[in-house]
């Protein structure tokens, strides 16, 4: 009896050492930086940004107008954790690699307002604004028009970023927009003479057939390696954020930061419909990445950094 009850008190000792001695085991910061970019990149994250943590640890978040400006920061190694469309975190990887991306969060969220539907046939002679020259919704949009021939059949103008696009169409200085959700529930509700006119994933999948992994997260290589145990922390806390999000119905706890990324509660409840925010771990999301970017590879090298990202870019 007396020997029973030795083992199960060594047991349950060496329980106890080994999981206090796991959890001393994880490092944790001061703070976390998180980069997330205005518009959709922000709305698909809203329940950690507004709680300010993230796995119980403070963040200090910086807000960034267009990905081109995200861009320009990560090179210089400037955060821990970003938000970073893939084609541009992928020629990022491939310039500089030190950043690896951990998950895609958001599935194709871009359509093209109007005064009336567009199809390939009374697309011809229009004049169509987009956003930030180089990123996502301006590859996308030209490969695809230009698969059906229409490149030079179109006038095409850009705007500083789809916040600023989306104030030009507001103020009517366009009409045919190509915009990301939430932007596009914003300039519907403000102009009565404007529609959907056309889902661009949508089309994308019809030409190609392959999905829209749009926008994706990153963690740079120099916090990843110091520290691993908390960034497992990290990638659940973010998982568990836009689950929460998908499950809100009422935006209005949120008011506060929402005005921040350029919203209202009410907006952001009639854009969520519209958007496909799906976390999926970058193991899992592998195949769909390096076909898309197979597709924006083939139309132009240089969108991709010149080759698809390495076993390195995917974090394991």
């Amino acid at each position: 009896m007396k020997r029973v009850a030795f083992i199960v008190f060594f047991l349950l000792f060496a329980c106890f050492f080994v999981f206090s001695t796991g959890d001393k085991e994880i490092k944790y910061p001061e703070s976390v930086k998180l980069m997330v970019l205005k518009g959709p990149g922000a709305l698909g994250l809203l329940p950690l940004i507004d709680k300010k943590k993230l796995a119980d640890v403070p963040l200090d978040i910086i807000y960034e107008d267009s990905p081109v400006a995200g861009y320009e920061r990560l090179s210089q190694d400037a955060v821990d954790i970003a938000v970073m469309p893939v084609n541009l975190a992928a020629k990022l990887y491939n310039e500089n690699d030190g950043y690896k991306m951990f998950s895609v969060y958001i599935w194709g969220i871009l359509y093209l307002v109007g005064p009336e539907p567009l199809t390939q046939a009374n697309f011809a002679g229009k004049r169509i604004f987009l956003p930030s020259k180089g990123a996502n919704p301006d590859i996308m949009f030209l490969r695809l028009i230009d698969s059906w021939g229409l490149l030079d059949k179109v006038e095409i103008n850009y705007a500083e970023s789809p916040l600023a696009l989306a104030e030009a169409v507001e103020r009517k200085d366009a009409d045919y927009a190509l915009l990301p959700e939430p932007f596009v529930s914003r300039v519907l509700s403000s102009r009565s003479d404007l529609v959907v006119a056309m889902d661009i994933q949508d089309m994308w999948h019809r030409e190609y057939g392959v999905p829209f992994p749009q926008t994706c997260l990153l963690v740079k290589n120099e916090f990843l390696y110091t520290f691993p145990g908390f960034f497992e922390l990290i990638s659940s806390s973010l998982a568990e954020s836009v689950l929460e999000l998908l499950s809100t119905r009422d935006f209005y706890v949120y008011e506060e930061t929402l005005a921040v990324i350029g919203l209202s509660p009410k907006l952001a409840s009639f854009a969520l419909p519209r958007c496909r925010f799906s976390y999926v771990d970058s193991v899992s999301v592998r195949s769909s990445v390096e076909a898309y970017l197979s597709v924006l590879l083939d139309y132009n090298p240089e969108l991709v950094g010149g080759k698809l990202p390495d076993d390195g870019f995917y974090i394991r």
